[in-house]
């Protein structure tokens, strides 16, 4: 059997199993989802719960999901890290101090050429052993418009170029991977979105059904998971950075203001494998000290500050966008 009639059943498989077990699993953690979309107030919360719902089976650990998806004779397509979410693991942060803050713009740029760029290297994250390849993880960035994020949702996801699994975060939602032995090590990346831009766009969702396609895209704040373009020969961790026309959201700001955050296991903290962990993006390297380091001061990222005239303009600006793309019926679902 040919390497590409084996991926494309991997994906077909995976294709039919994710939703319904995405279902299962976010079960537990439905109300830290809801706490995670940011609702300032009750009303927006349940104006958005039928929007919520329809994208619940969107979400889900990819880690643990294509672990127990993928067949043993196909699990060398799999990198040998690959992205979780943080539900699950943040019952357990306690054991775990901060040690270091990066964001992501330190690493990340774009190819030039079409708005759904690529990143123009994949970051990777190295630990112990240079010569060791099960503790380098390694991740490709994309920027796509909001209304474009839907093609990582759909039944058959990705594109004709990019094609595998993704789940969706809500506004302050975070993923991770661990590294060492016992999760010594943890990093967690979270994508940044601005709260009061977010929080105007549901206001002024008010005008919408609640099954409304254009409340589901709000929600979305970025994708990930794994993808497969026709030019590698394996799945590589994926993260798709949302930008929004409508409301003056672009791709560096949000980089800017996304985190990248290490933690050091407190009971490992003296007995760490490797002394450092080391970051790598193209020309761009960055080492981290592990070991007697101190947890960086709290550091809230610069988020633009809207004044009355520029909030305004962005509500103006925002329901001439959702006419435009409703035809003023106030959308359809989806």
């Amino acid at each position: 059997m040919s390497t590409t009639t084996q991926i494309d059943g991997i994906i077909e498989h995976w294709n039919q199993s994710f939703r319904s077990w995405s279902e299962t699993y976010v079960k537990p953690f439905e109300s830290q989802i809801v706490r995670n979309c940011l609702f300032n107030d009750d009303s927006l919360e349940k104006g958005h719960c039928s929007a919520l719902s329809g994208l619940l089976p969107n979400k889900g650990n990819i880690c643990e999901f294509v672990r127990e998806h993928t067949r043993p004779q196909h699990l060398h397509y799999l990198p040998n890290k690959i992205l979780s979410d943080t539900y699950a693991c943040s019952l357990r942060m306690h054991r775990y101090q901060l040690i270091h803050r990066s964001f992501l713009s330190e690493f990340i740029s774009w190819k030039p050429g079409t708005s759904n760029a690529l990143s123009r290297a994949p970051l990777e994250i190295h630990y112990g052993d240079d010569n060791s390849r099960d503790d380098v993880f390694s991740c490709k960035f994309r920027k796509y418009q909001l209304e474009s994020m839907k093609k990582f949702i759909q039944k058959s996801p990705g594109t004709k170029e990019i094609r595998g699994v993704w789940s969706v975060n809500v506004a302050d939602d975070a993923m991770m991977v661990p590294f060492g032995a016992d999760d010594e090590i943890v990093v967690m990346f979270k994508i940044a979105c601005h709260p009061r831009k977010l929080c105007i766009m549901y206001e002024e969702n008010s005008v919408l059904r609640k099954n409304s396609k254009i409340r589901k895209q709000t929600l979305k704040t970025s994708c990930w998971g794994l993808e497969k373009t026709r030019s590698s020969s394996r799945f590589e961790n994926s993260i798709v950075v949302q930008e929004n026309y409508a409301m003056d959201v672009c791709a560096d700001n949000v980089l800017a203001a996304s985190p990248i955050l290490v933690y050091v296991r407190k009971e490992r903290a003296q007995s760490l494998r490797s002394s450092q962990l080391k970051f790598m993006c193209g020309d761009v390297c960055k080492c981290v000290r592990l070991r007697a380091a101190r947890s960086p001061a709290p550091h809230s990222p610069m988020m633009e500050e809207l004044s009355s005239e520029h909030e305004q303009y962005l509500r103006d600006k925002y329901r001439r966008n959702l006419l435009h793309v409703s035809g003023g019926g106030g959308g359809g679902s989806g």
